[in-house]
């Protein structure tokens, strides 16, 4: 489709110079996600700890032992597994983070009982080696910060990605849809420190329930090359330097140079469309 040289823009593009190629724009947001989202060392390890403990949980006698923790924890809670990360489509990632985050404690707890040999069940050393370092990993403040920060974050875009789904939608509603969604996390954005400390304390809660470690300022040294080395006097200013604030900004200047005005042009003629000129009426 999108070729430069026997794709069907670059075939139109030889026959028209003047015509714009512009993409499918879930695809676009999707790649606006993606990239935003390697922009912090802590979201990037956040999400590969979250799909490896996916996978821990995903058959057998360790499925068994997260349903038996759900039923025994939260018996309110239908879901019984977890859902496992989209490998290529970022907006399909969302639901599986808010599953984790909801079902944190009943992980914290089947993960102690597998690690601990808390439980009746005769577990080998591989799956009680894996358990304990997956445990150390999630029990991490960071982790949790992380998780939340990014969940609130991309929530935003929750609705506005089934809209993009639905068989009736036209690209003049949807470049609407992208407005509204950057100015919503523009609006996120102005106000980001109450939002940040919203987020904290909601991790600091989460924390508390499942008796994990509570969010603190790592330890800083002269040279940091494997995590940000930003000076900070809370875990609340810390978090919203290295998470918060970077994902944000870079979530908006991807929705920005992503939907150019060249693209938004030539939607609009679009609207001259009959069908789209009786909705607009």
């Amino acid at each position: 489709m999108a070729g430069s040289i026997n794709g069907a823009s670059a075939i139109i593009s030889r026959q028209y110079p003047s015509a714009i190629f512009i993409h499918c724009v879930s695809h676009i947001l999707n790649l606006s996600i993606a990239q935003s989202c390697t922009t912090s060392v802590l979201i990037r390890n956040t999400m590969g700890t979250l799909n490896e403990v996916s996978k821990f949980f995903e058959y057998g006698k360790r499925q068994h032992k997260l349903s038996e923790v759900i039923d025994n924890i939260r018996t309110d809670f239908k879901r019984k597994r977890l859902k496992s990360l989209c490998r290529t489509r970022w907006v399909e990632r969302h639901p599986a983070l808010q599953t984790f985050a909801e079902l944190f404690p009943v992980i914290i707890k089947s993960l102690r009982d597998i690690a601990l040999k808390k439980d009746t069940v005769q577990w080998d050393r591989k799956t009680i080696a894996d358990a304990n370092g997956l445990l150390s990993a999630i029990e991490k403040g960071s982790f949790l910060v992380a998780l939340v920060i990014r969940c609130n974050i991309l929530n935003y875009i929750k609705d506005f990605t089934g809209m993009l789904q639905q068989s009736s939608i036209d690209i003049t509603r949807a470049m609407g849809l992208v407005e509204d969604t950057r100015k919503s996390h523009q609006d996120v954005r102005h106000r980001v420190k109450e939002f940040h400390g919203e987020w904290m304390k909601q991790a600091l809660e989460m924390a508390e329930e499942a008796g994990t470690s509570i969010p603190t300022v790592p330890r800083m040294c002269g040279i940091e090359k494997h995590r940000e080395n930003i000076t900070a006097a809370t875990p609340d200013e810390y978090y919203g330097q290295t998470i918060t604030i970077p994902l944000l900004d870079h979530l908006l200047m991807e929705l920005t140079s992503r939907f150019n005005k060249h693209a938004k042009k030539a939607t609009m003629g679009l609207c001259l469309v009959p069908s789209v000129m009786r909705k607009d009426s």
